[in-house]
């Protein structure tokens, strides 16, 4: 079977639900360029949860759960095994789609564009922002972030086992000290260069990695408590409305800069993080008995990684984009090429997940059976 289905046993249909609405948020929020003229001014003001928000907090949980599981299981190269699993889920195929916009972008240019070394090494936006954001690959910010998680938590952990000699205690502290130095890098950024536009916030703060591991952090701490204190985590689902209270309130004081660009600055990643740690609980106990709309859910969960890679620099920009003079003036062209977009990005997304990451994932999973025997 090519994607999973409502017969798979394995998948968690609540934490499929977060990664599928991760995934279209993203995807709206990009093609918003699309429509956005013809968005009245009246309804403008309604925004909606950040979607890489949701995949980083996802992402601590399942990584977070998956290593602190080694971690307790004592399993031996332990360190290599996660490397092992994790990047050939990211890189091979974050890789492909690199070298192809460069080969495109050199071809272009005559061969004189230059190599994007930085973005194969996660190092474009660590601590300071792309000299142009638009410069090449934007969207590869987030994954920045992503995989330099992936380096400090098993480093950092392995660490500090050293001395304190209980998994338990370790990745605790390593969540408690991902949540509190990137607040207090903010801090310290916005007291040396206070942020004054939405456009300052998103490329000096929002984009930078070392600004950005606290909202993983959330996740790695969710992750810890339902393995050590499941029965606190059970009892988190009464606290869904708050959670659901401060989503709202982030896109309030996201969208009006309530308080100024300093509560923004400093305090709207926290209160997403700890709204969607609260909300994780009942997340993850979401059952459903329609296997159409398992199916649905599980191909959106499924393909999610692709949509990301795919659906701006590759799809939108070149491909889209450069025609808006043509339908820009037309409702009805707009709204076509705005569903035709949608549906373009999800074909395309499946192709590449059926023809580039799937191959990769079953020669990941037969090198695995090979190790066991």
């Amino acid at each position: 079977m090519l994607i999973p289905t409502a017969a798979s046993k394995t998948r968690n249909f609540g934490l499929d639900v977060m990664r599928a609405t991760a995934i279209l948020l993203v995807l709206g929020s990009h093609a918003f360029h699309i429509i956005a003229p013809l968005v009245p001014k009246s309804i403008s003001f309604i925004s909606l949860p950040d979607g890489v928000d949701v995949f980083f907090v996802l992402s601590g949980f399942l990584v977070g759960g998956i290593w602190i599981d080694m971690l307790e299981r004592n399993e031996s190269g332990l360190l290599k095994t996660f490397f092992w699993k994790r990047w050939l889920r990211t890189l091979p195929s974050y890789f492909i789609v690199i070298t192809l916009l460069f080969l495109v972008r050199l071809y272009f240019s005559g061969g004189t564009f230059p190599f994007p070394w930085r973005y194969f090494l996660f190092v474009q936006n660590m601590y300071v922002p792309e000299w142009d954001p638009y410069y090449f690959y934007p969207e590869a910010w987030s994954l920045s972030v992503e995989e330099w998680f992936y380096v400090l938590m098993p480093l950092s952990t392995l660490f500090l086992l050293r001395f304190i000699q209980q998994p338990k205690k370790a990745v605790f502290l390593f969540a408690i000290v991902m949540l509190v130095v990137p607040f207090l890098l903010r801090i310290l950024f916005f007291v040396q260069h206070p942020i004054e536009s939405l456009d300052d916030w998103n490329r000096y703060l929002r984009h930078i990695t070392v600004y950005r591991l606290d909202m993983i952090g959330f996740g790695v701490l969710a992750a810890w408590l339902k393995y050590y204190n499941n029965k606190r985590w059970e009892m988190m689902r009464s606290y869904k409305a708050l959670g659901m209270l401060l989503l709202l309130a982030s896109t309030i004081i996201y969208h009006f800069y309530a308080f100024g660009f300093m509560f923004l600055s400093l305090f709207y990643f926290s209160i997403v993080g700890v709204g969607l740690l609260l909300l994780l609980p009942t997340i993850e106990s979401m059952k459903c008995t329609s296997s159409q709309i398992i199916n649905v859910v599980t191909f959106l969960s499924v393909i999610s990684y692709a949509v990301y890679l795919l659906n701006r620099s590759v799809i939108l920009y070149p491909l889209i984009l450069p025609f808006k003079p043509l339908f820009a003036t037309s409702v009805v062209l707009t709204l076509a090429v705005y569903i035709a977009y949608v549906f373009l990005v999800i074909l395309m997304a499946y192709g590449f997940y059926r023809f580039v990451e799937q191959p990769v994932l079953k020669f990941r999973d037969r090198l695995d059976i090979k190790k066991g025997q």
